[in-house]
């Protein structure tokens, strides 16, 4: 069935049009009776032809009025102030993935756990070529 037959079609319309007016203008769940996917391609198509303004509040929140003016000063009172974290000074140790300071002081209190495991053996073992030694030995390598 056509749109132009379908009485319901311009019902919905005027009562997005209605609710869009009012100061705190229009959100899916002022209607209800229909769907939110419905009423977001029915607003989509509003705003696509100039007769509501889309105010894009916090997360997905989305409230629509016939007003732009009134729109833009609802998204500029809901919008979050922006602030760049600081940085913090980096070490060679935060290249390597280390998340602790390297000069901090290890503190145990009565709380702390060891675990002891008696005969454990590593599964791998670096172990390091005798050539590194002479190499390291003879000055040809430093480091």
């Amino acid at each position: 069935m056509r749109a132009a037959h379908r009485p319901d079609v311009y019902a919905a319309k005027d009562k997005i049009l209605e609710l869009a007016s009012r100061p705190e203008g229009l959100s899916s769940a002022d209607l209800p009776q229909f769907s939110s996917s419905y009423l977001t391609a029915k607003c989509a198509g509003m705003v696509n032809h100039g007769h509501l303004h889309r105010a894009k509040l916090e997360g997905n929140k989305v409230r629509f009025f016939t007003d732009k003016t009134r729109a833009e000063q609802v998204q500029a009172e809901h919008q979050r102030e922006r602030v760049k974290a600081k940085a913090l000074p980096t070490t060679d140790n935060a290249s390597k993935g280390v998340s602790f300071r390297p000069n901090a002081e290890v503190v145990f209190t009565d709380k702390t756990k060891f675990t002891r495991c008696p005969g454990f053996q590593a599964r791998f073992e670096a172990v390091t070529p005798s050539f590194v030694h002479t190499a390291l030995q003879s000055g040809r390598v430093t480091g």
